[in-house]
């Protein structure tokens, strides 16, 4: 089957679920991965049974997972897909799919691709009408490039449907980038908000081509219409193949779903055993994370929305997510590493305190060797920002000079109807062509001395440092404004819909009545947190993350006396006259404060620990000090399904409908940011040119 094959069929997957109401583009694409992963699971156990010379054992079957035997035979691909029964084949699918997660013989990216996996395939007839157009597949017969093509195929749906523009970065671009930053087999590499994985990817890619002997480098046309070389890698150690999948790569990003496109495009490119993390990288509380420092960091962070509780580490307490996320990268970059991240202009001219003063830390405490301003349109057609990238490295001196390069022309139209060819003008092969010796050219390339944009107040658009003449500010049209407000208003309605629809399905989805309901001290452990205090020293010897008891939440920070060490998870309660605070730990941390409760289930098997965890952000925490509080806490009754599964699923649908607000919540403040200063900036513009 070649890409064109595969797009079909993808197109005809995505039309059985645009005709069954599943119409949001993340969620009808995660429940086509779903699908096709179970198919090629099943495909890969084959090839590793015809290979294992009769030592192989199935991935189906039963398998103990923390404790619990749980049988995975129901999920494979033949047996599932053979059911006659449309509605029990649905059944099985959303009883067991999200099993597949505590699999102990899956791989790191194959897990995260069904953890908290909900399927939401409305009927049995629906799913039938899938399964039979993937059935023809074989995943075997399929090489990684093309591979890699499906996985782009599907991103692609995201990005028609307006909602890849928080992810989906254009691969020439990321090339370029990678290719200036060179990452090298032995260094670590993270990407802190990484989307669907583009710079992993090819960072992956770019390492195995630098250790691929001539004979086995091929070439591919890519989406700019030119060549780009293709390596396998023989020339790596074993040691090298496994630091390569295991220990390298780093990506991070805090929306679940797209964190499952991630593991997805890992695994369909042929490494599946790095972590694939969903966290925070620039707020709230720290995790263990945030005390290791990367080689390399390659990244496109959000250009839009701030934050005001960004991580102590970060040095700055509040500013724009892309400005935050910069303070990240300094934190992070290890010394003599290397970082290549993408912003939007805003970086360039900025003023604010913020601003300012991860503008000074790069220019005086690490080497910005260069930035490279994109042509407007570099980012169509998922948003309009004028952007721009930096690379740097962590040389533990301060900026002596910064190459600038303005590329006008990327290879494409640069419009929203993305067209490529040679007739358009294309920058990037002069950008890599004068890059190593930093050549200057009038009109495009200088060296500008750092002291330079300090002394600008650290302005560093071309036009404030004098490289080129100023530019007419060009406004997007005020019609242009309302139409992607419209299609955010649109999203917005989607969202609603589908948390209404997840809502009905809670009342009629199929729980049972059998409900259990105990005493609160009964079903759960609590777990002694004083002990023998550890000095700052030890502490900072032990690796370990405190979570401490601040009097407005828990935080991550040193502190002088440190108590007893745990491993996660754990819902932790934090009790005190002024504050009531819930927190699910699942992380190695230690506690350095009184009044901190640590809360496990006595019977895992019996409720599940995060169901435990939401009951008790339910039930109401008063202040009345930790003892009095916690003495009522164990007079609660816990009521929950006697089904673990039925626990799980809730769990599930709790976080869905929090995660679908939150991304109500910013489509709300994108579009008051869109009318309040796009749209009026816009509207002076056009009535002043005499249009109005």
């Amino acid at each position: 089957m070649d890409s064109a094959q595969i797009q079909n069929t993808l197109k005809a997957l995505c039309k059985v679920m645009w005709d069954n109401n599943v119409t949001n583009p993340i969620t009808y694409v995660t429940q086509i991965s779903y699908l096709l992963f179970l198919k090629m699971i099943e495909e890969m156990d084959h090839e590793q049974k015809e290979a294992g010379n009769g030592n192989h054992r199935s991935l189906f079957g039963r398998y103990e997972s923390e404790g619990e035997e749980l049988d995975f035979d129901s999920l494979r691909w033949s047996v599932l897909a053979s059911d006659p029964d449309n509605e029990r084949m649905l059944r099985t699918l959303r009883d067991t799919l999200p099993l597949l997660a505590r699999h102990p013989k899956l791989s790191l990216g194959a897990r995260a691709v069904f953890r908290n996996a909900a399927v939401v395939i409305p009927s049995g007839a629906a799913l039938r009408r899938a399964v039979d157009i993937i059935a023809p597949i074989s995943f075997l017969g399929i090489d990684a490039d093309v591979k890699g093509d499906l996985f782009e195929y599907l991103a692609s749906e995201l990005g028609g449907q307006k909602k890849a523009a928080q992810f989906r970065t254009p691969r020439h671009l990321i090339r370029v980038i990678v290719q200036m930053v060179d990452p090298r087999i032995g260094q670590t590499i993270c990407d802190p908000a990484c989307g669907s994985d583009g710079f992993p990817i090819a960072a992956y890619e770019h390492i195995l081509l630098a250790n691929t002997g001539p004979e086995f480098i091929r070439e591919k046309i890519g989406p700019d219409g030119l060549p780009r070389r293709i390596g396998i890698g023989d020339r790596l150690s074993r040691a090298q193949w496994d630091f390569l999948q295991k220990g390298t790569f780093h990506s991070f990003d805090g929306d679940q779903d797209i964190l499952r496109m991630a593991a997805m495009n890992a695994v369909l490119h042929g490494f599946d055993e790095s972590p694939i993390v969903q966290r925070d990288s620039i707020c709230g509380s720290e995790d263990k994370w945030d005390e290791i420092q990367f080689d390399c960091i390659l990244e496109n962070p959000p250009f839009s929305g701030s934050r005001g509780d960004a991580k102590r580490s970060l040095r700055i307490e509040k500013g724009d997510k892309y400005v935050l996320f910069l303070a990240h990268a300094l934190r992070s970059l290890r010394q003599g590493g290397t970082a290549g991240i993408i912003f939007p202009n805003g970086i360039l001219f900025g003023n604010t305190g913020s601003h300012l003063t991860v503008k000074e830390r790069l220019l005086k405490e690490f080497d910005l060797q260069a930035l490279v301003v994109l042509p407007k349109g570099m980012f169509e057609p998922y948003t309009p920002n004028p952007t721009c990238f930096m690379i740097f490295r962590n040389t533990g001196r301060p900026t002596q000079n910064v190459w600038f390069f303005k590329v006008d022309g990327d290879g494409s139209s640069l419009s929203r109807a993305r067209k490529f060819g040679p007739q358009y003008r294309n920058d990037f092969l002069d950008l890599l062509r004068m890059w190593p010796g930093r050549e200057t050219e009038e009109g495009r390339a200088w060296l500008v001395p750092a002291q330079k944009i300090i002394d600008n107040g650290f302005k560093m658009t071309l036009t404030d440092l004098g490289l080129i003449e100023t530019e007419t500010v060009e406004h997007l049209e005020p019609e242009e404004i309302l139409s992607s407000v419209v299609a955010k208003e649109e999203s917005i309605m989607q969202l609603v819909q589908e948390m209404r629809d997840c809502l009905e399905g809670m009342s009629d989805g199929g729980y049972t009545q059998d409900w259990l309901s105990e005493p609160f001290a009964e079903a759960v452990n609590r777990f002694q947190t004083r002990g023998r205090k550890l000095k700052t020293a030890e502490y900072q010897d032990s690796g370990i993350l405190p979570i401490v008891d601040q009097g407005q939440t828990i935080i991550v920070g040193y502190t002088d006396n440190i108590g007893c060490k745990f491993q996660g998870p754990y819902p932790v309660v934090v009790f005190g006259d002024h504050t009531k605070n819930v927190k699910f730990i699942d992380f190695e941390f230690a506690v350095g404060a009184d009044g901190v409760v640590l809360l496990r289930p006595r019977n895992e098997s019996k409720l599940d620990i995060r169901y435990l965890y939401y009951w008790l952000k339910f039930i109401p925490l008063h202040n009345l000090g930790y003892s009095r509080h916690f003495k009522l806490l164990k007079e609660e009754e816990i009521a929950f399904p006697a089904n673990l599964g039925e626990q799980r699923r809730i769990v599930e649908r709790i976080e869905k409908l929090i995660f679908r607000a939150d991304e109500v919540r910013h489509l709300r403040i994108q579009t008051e940011e869109q009318i309040d200063k796009q749209f009026k900036a816009a509207l002076l513009a056009k009535a002043f040119r005499g249009e109005l």
